[in-house]
């Protein structure tokens, strides 16, 4: 917050825990103990919408705005030529695949593009040591599986 201008806005993406694609891959995963949705190391923790919208709150900012959107298909699924040289892959593709593109249709995409502006009279929490910021990710924990390789005004998203 302390970087930000007073009319700043704050902007990021994340994957989206509750998305179509990543609950309907988890569920397939857990049987194979593998899952390519975005997990640790490169993901700490995974958020749904309510729970980076209630730790942006929490952490002094206002007017969070969500967009759903989809993970580019060759990031979760790889190239053509990939799929087309590992029949798994493949299949794999062709299942969820129209997941991952019906998601944002429906407000549940695959990563969110999201933007908060701070609060002007709330002071910041500092989240890291605050011990009930855990609750927040406690319904977007990411499962233990093996990892493949214009100010006042809401933006437009």
């Amino acid at each position: 917050r302390e970087l930000l201008s007073e009319d700043g806005w704050l902007w990021l993406t994340t994957p989206n825990i509750d998305g179509l694609f990543p609950q309907a891959s988890l569920r397939v995963a857990s049987s194979v103990g593998k899952w390519p949705h975005p997990e640790p190391p490169y993901h700490l923790m995974q958020f749904s919408e309510q729970t980076i919208t209630d730790a942006l709150h929490r952490a002094g900012f206002e007017q969070v705005v969500v967009k759903q959107q989809s993970i580019p298909l060759s990031y979760s699924f790889g190239s053509l030529q990939k799929m087309l040289t590992d029949p798994r892959r493949l299949v794999y593709a062709a299942a969820f695949a129209p997941l991952a593109f019906l998601g944002p249709l429906v407000g549940r995409g695959d990563t969110m593009l999201v933007a908060a502006k701070p609060s002007p009279s709330q002071a910041p929490i500092d989240l890291r040591q605050e011990e009930s910021f855990t609750d927040l990710t406690e319904t977007a924990a990411t499962p233990l599986l093996e990892t493949p390789g214009t100010p006042g005004r809401s933006p437009q998203l």
